[in-house]
């Protein structure tokens, strides 16, 4: 039998933590005699994983799905794979209980949206997940089988608990602009950390972060992109002007997006290109619009560049003077948050030489510096 794995998240497109549950899934089934000839990385869109499933569907015979099960509006695996095999959703009174105990034990307060990890497709095999909220899935349906698993948590979340046994995190991933929001209208979160200082600068001034646990922890930087082997011979940000299509985040609301409009407006060229240029939501569309070469140019961290190292290029780096501070990545505990103590002791631990290690991995460097 064939088996295709397919990774769900944003965080992974993004290069905040690695893949490494693809490679434990691949060794597992090749232990049992599985073929996986196709791994497969989808952000957190619901139409792209749709796709990614439905092909997937034609070409293997069990499809393992990991991440994307979470509480929040941007996980979508369920509805989409429910979607892609026609079942609908229902309240699965064994997993709503088993989210009830979940908490109860550990003291914490549920949230309406926990609520949502109890939905299941009509028909499926639910798998008890006795370390998180998230249960198993297995949908069944003309010889073929969509199994849909809690993703891990990122590196440094495991290093954190083992070091504090007694605090569970949890994490909830999206653009910086989306964050804010999602903050501002009472998303019930305890720490804040922000890929730009004007989404945190904007909670400050609303009186929503506590001032003196922010600090700037990690620093990156600002590069214009292109498709693997393009030929449009750009190598400077003034470049960008010889491309016809050309990606960038939504200044209104993406950090990556400011940065960039910031950098065009220093070279004079800023409105030139307004009416080549389309606008994402978050970084992850603008990297898969140029990895696509759906556009021919477009502008990210240097983080994210990396971690689709096969399927584009550093053209250039923003020139000095472009931008008039730091692309600096501040964190803070939030002043509504439940678990004030603990929220600091995270913070505090994401500051640590360790915790730096899984960063500069990353490419990041310490923002404190």
């Amino acid at each position: 039998m064939t088996v295709e794995i397919i990774a769900v998240g944003t965080e992974i497109l993004l290069g905040n933590i690695v893949n490494t549950n693809a490679a434990y899934l691949a060794e597992k089934c090749a232990g049992l005699g599985l073929s996986c000839y196709h791994q497969d990385v989808v952000g957190d869109n619901e139409e792209r994983l749709m796709e990614t499933i439905r092909l997937a569907l034609t070409r293997a015979d069990i499809i393992l799905l990991s991440g994307g099960l979470g509480p929040t509006q941007d996980d979508l695996t369920k509805e989409a794979a429910a979607k892609v095999m026609g079942k609908e959703l229902y309240l699965h009174e064994p997993s709503r209980e088993a989210i009830r105990q979940f908490f109860a034990e550990r003291n914490l307060e549920i949230t309406e949206n926990n609520w949502k990890q109890a939905m299941v497709p009509e028909g499926a095999v639910v798998v008890e997940n006795p370390g998180g909220t998230a249960p198993g899935i297995i949908i069944a349906e003309n010889g073929k089988h969509v199994v849909l698993m809690p993703g891990p948590p990122g590196e440094l979340i495991p290093m954190f608990e083992e070091r504090y046994p007694n605090i569970m995190v949890e994490g909830t991933y999206d653009s910086s602009g989306k964050l804010q929001a999602q903050i501002e209208e009472g998303l019930e979160a305890d720490v804040f950390m922000s890929a730009a200082a004007k989404q945190m600068d904007a909670l400050e001034e609303k009186g929503m972060v506590v001032s003196e646990t922010r600090a700037n922890l990690l620093e990156n930087r600002i590069v214009l992109i292109v498709p693997s082997g393009s030929e449009l011979g750009l190598s400077s940000f003034a470049d960008i002007v010889k491309a016809d299509a050309i990606a960038l985040g939504d200044p209104a609301s993406v950090p990556a997006g400011q940065y960039a409009k910031e950098a065009l407006t220093f070279l004079g060229i800023w409105e030139e290109i307004q009416g080549r240029a389309s606008f994402g939501t978050n970084v992850t569309e603008v990297l898969n619009q140029v990895a696509a070469a759906s556009a021919e140019a477009g502008i990210v961290y240097a983080t994210d560049a990396a971690s689709m190292a096969g399927q584009v290029e550093i053209a250039a780096e923003a020139p000095e003077g472009s931008l008039s501070q730091r692309v600096l990545y501040p964190a803070a505990v939030l002043k509504g948050s439940a678990h004030f103590e603990e929220a600091g002791r995270f913070v505090e631990f994401l500051k640590t030489p360790e915790a730096m290690e899984v960063f500069a991995a990353y490419g990041f460097t310490d923002g404190g510096k």
